[in-house]
């Protein structure tokens, strides 16, 4: 198999598993900057090709329900505040919390 093939085969596999270069790379032994290459090298000469010559350029991020922010307050004190937690609300609490100190 011609280096370009096994190229494309480990920049598929990486954007299927939802790897970065370094990830993957630390998992099979590959060199991230080589990875890197190749991926920018392969979407160069192809374009707008089929689904299996290009890579995804983007990767869905979903934050769990759970996630919080966290406020660190003056004293080293921290509040944690969860992410459904209304925008305008919080900058109200904000300027709340900064007037008191």
């Amino acid at each position: 198999m011609a280096a370009r093939e096994r190229w494309r085969e480990h920049v598929e596999r990486s954007a299927s598993r939802g790897l970065t270069a370094t990830q993957y790379g630390a998992q099979t032994g590959l060199k991230a900057g080589s990875l890197k290459v190749w991926k920018w090298r392969l979407r160069r000469e192809n374009p707008g090709g089929s689904a299996q010559a290009t890579v995804a350029s983007f990767v869905e991020l979903r934050v769990p329900e759970d996630a919080r922010m966290e406020l660190e307050l003056p004293g080293g004190r921290r509040q944690r505040i969860p992410s459904s937690f209304d925008a305008s609300a919080l900058r109200r609490l904000i300027k709340l919390l900064e007037g008191a100190s």
